[in-house]
């Protein structure tokens, strides 16, 4: 059985809300988006339960159940969940540290549990079954009692022995009745003589409760009328009023400030300025380029290669006799390209000592410049710089502008001081605090008058006091003990019972005996007596063998008992699922239908012992177990913030075991407004649906 689809409109703050769901959900809502609106018109919907905005009229709720669809609410009765306490397995709310409570719904939540665990038969639980079998022969078990018309059989029956052992009485107890009844009349007189007395006097009281509250009420609407100069309109007006001066005055103050940062900046401006002056004056870009790149100095390197390659040439005419031409030629070769180089050396020293010249004259109006490199970086800066100020000083200068507007502060000072003659008050809070003195004598005059109104019957206050005049009452003689007003009414009616049977009584012995007795002959009487006497013998006997049948079933719930002792130990059990999320309670048992926890030292803890969030989680654990063995074909599992008081450890190992619940066939709808608790089922695959 899951929930397929959720549909709801006008609830609630929830206009129109339409979901479709699957195996593993999460509806993420913060405070104030209808989350547990929501909560409340599901199982208000599912488990015809009160909710604060009572039945849903529009909802929706689609289920599937044996692979067939299911529409709820249907137009006709359609049994899908259990009419009983084991329903609250299926919704587990925020912190619900209590299943139950130790009184009579402890019994039907276990005979409820029994029902949906045997699952055979007609379902009816034992306690149930008893109650049937007691009501079969009449009798009602809580009011240990038989029931109304049964009762009715059985007292007519002894009604009707006592009549006829009355009738063997002598009838002369009659006159001693009538002694006690003029005893009981004249007492029945004089309870009567003070009721009225105290009547009286409530009168009275209730004219001077009246006379009260209204001096009360005409007091404070005329202290009333010294607050009317108080208005929140002028509160309101004032508090705007000095909102816009403090306006004004920081608008003045920005203002000061933009033209301060307008004159610094035009500082820095004009120094840059300068700066590229100075550049564009002396031709500096010009030479930087000029500069830029001075080729390396060349060596003799080779002029003295050639002339060692002349030389060695020139030893060897000598021994190979060839022309002496060649080594000269060779020679002057080396002359001239030493003479090139010499030339070239001299010309790129010179262009170092101008490079180096130029750096020292740009230092003169940059010095902050230390290399030949960072000249073109500067001059860049300057140039990026002058931009910059420029286009900041165009925005302040914009500003400035829209900061420019007359001042308005004396005439806002001169509403100011026309609020404080109109008032009487030197500044907001006073007025402020006069009005709450007028709200309160206005509520206090409002309840008086609601008082007077509901005593009186009469909206109208300018009836009042004639109407209260109307009830004006003279005053007691002595003061009259109202406590014991109930003890006097409930003994006058105790009296006139006592009367009327009496009185009831004479007639009939003196009157109307046989008649009313149905007595034709005496001799009768005696066989009629063991009749009635045989009848009241054979109720007995029937309420001796419901009792016993009784036990032959208690019997039976015993073992079922045991069986649900089974479900705490052993795979899939509570003890199971409770160890692997505490890590704490290896076990967990059952002693008087009562949980105990009992840690890996053998320490045991019941119930009531753990705190809230151990509590929770058992709980939440027996839930688990229970359901896989009430629904082994799966169902859904209705949590509301359920895991927000566990710490984040266990918190993650029930995320992981609610997770093989659902991988089991089963459906879960978790609502939370925590973001951790929904990005962690998140992470176990749940779909998100967020209000």
């Amino acid at each position: 059985m899951k929930i397929k689809s959720i549909k709801l409109k006008d609830y609630g703050p929830i206009r129109n809300l339409s979901l479709e769901l699957s195996s593993f959900n999460v509806v993420f809502g913060r405070n104030e988006t209808g989350k547990t609106t929501l909560v409340e018109a599901l199982i208000s919907s599912l488990f015809k339960t009160r909710t604060r905005y009572g039945k849903p009229a529009e909802i929706t709720i689609e289920l599937i159940k044996d692979k067939k669809t299911i529409i709820l609410p249907s137009s006709r009765p359609i049994s899908v969940l259990p009419r009983t306490e084991i329903a609250s397995l299926l919704y587990i709310p925020a912190s619900e540290s209590e299943l139950y409570e130790k009184t009579e719904s402890q019994m039907k939540f276990w005979d409820s549990l029994k029902l949906m665990l045997s699952q055979t038969g007609t379902q009816i639980p034992f306690a149930i079954l008893i109650k049937k079998l007691r009501e079969g022969i009449g009798y009602q078990p809580k009011e240990d009692n038989w029931k109304a018309d049964k009762r009715r059989l059985i007292e007519n029956d002894k009604n009707r022995l006592e009549q006829l052992h009355d009738f063997i009485k002598e009838i002369g107890e009659v006159e001693n009745k009538k002694k006690i009844l003029k005893k009981l009349i004249e007492t029945h007189t004089r309870r009567v003589e003070e009721l009225d007395e105290i009547e009286k006097f409530k009168k009275f009281k209730l004219y001077q409760h009246l006379r009260n509250l209204y001096n009360d009420y005409i007091d404070r609407k005329n202290s009333l009328l010294l607050y009317e100069i108080y208005t929140e309109d002028d509160l309101n007006r004032w508090q705007e009023l000095v909102l816009k001066k403090k306006s004004i005055e920081n608008q003045e103050k920005e203002k000061a400030e933009v033209e301060n940062e307008i004159k610094k900046l035009n500082e820095e401006y004009n120094n840059v300025l300068e700066k590229l002056k100075f550049v564009e004056k002396y031709n500096v870009k010009e030479k930087l380029f000029q500069y830029k790149d001075i080729e390396k100095e060349p060596d003799y390197f080779y002029p003295v290669i050639i002339f060692l390659i002349g030389f060695i040439v020139l030893i060897l005419s000598f021994r190979l006799n060839f022309s002496i031409a060649i080594p000269l030629s060779i020679f002057l070769l080396s002359i001239i390209s030493t003479t090139i180089i010499a030339i070239k050396k001299t010309q790129i020293k010179i262009k170092k000592i101008r490079k180096e010249e130029f750096l020292n004259d740009v230092k003169l109006f940059l010095p902050e410049i230390e290399k030949f490199s960072e000249i073109e970086k500067r001059i860049q800066y300057f140039e990026n710089e002058k931009i910059r100020i420029e286009s900041v000083i165009g925005a302040k200068k914009e500003r400035l502008v829209s900061l420019s507007s007359p001042s308005m502060a004396e005439e806002i000072d001169k509403e100011i001081e026309k609020l404080r003659k109109k008032t009487g008050c030197i500044e907001p809070e006073q007025l402020k605090k006069k009005i709450g003195e007028k709200n309160r004598l206005e509520n206090e005059k409002r309840g008086l008058g609601a008082e007077i109104s509901r005593l009186l019957g009469e909206q109208n206050d300018s009836k009042w006091q004639r109407l209260i005049d109307e009830k004006k009452t003279p005053p007691p003689l002595k003061e009259i003990d109202l406590s014991n007003v109930d003890e006097i009414e409930n003994e006058l009616r105790d009296l006139k019972k006592q009367i009327e049977k009496i009185q009831s009584d004479i007639k009939i012995f003196e009157e109307v005996k046989k008649k009313q007795y149905n007595i034709s002959e005496e001799k009768k009487v005696l066989r009629e007596i063991a009749e009635i006497e045989g009848r009241l013998k054979n109720y007995s006997m029937e309420l001796e063998a419901v009792k016993k049948a009784e036990e032959i079933l208690n019997q039976m719930s015993n073992e079922l008992d045991n069986f649900i002792e089974n479900l705490i130990h052993g795979t899939d059990s509570l003890s199971e699922y409770y160890f692997f999320v505490t890590r704490k309670y290896n076990k967990v048992k059952i002693e008087n239908q009562n949980f105990i926890a009992v840690d890996e030292e053998g320490n045991e803890y019941p119930l009531e012992k753990l705190s809230s969030g151990a509590k929770d989680q058992l709980l939440i654990c027996f839930r688990l177990s229970a359901l896989k063995k009430l629904f082994p074909e799966g169902t859904f599992l209705i949590l509301d913030d359920a895991f927000i008081f566990a710490d984040w450890e266990r918190r993650c190992r029930l995320v992981e075991l609610l997770k093989r619940f659902i991988d089991d066939g089963n459906q879960v709808i978790y609502f939370t407004s925590d973001e951790h608790s929904r990005d962690l089922l998140a992470q176990y695959g749940a779909e998100v649906v967020t209000l």
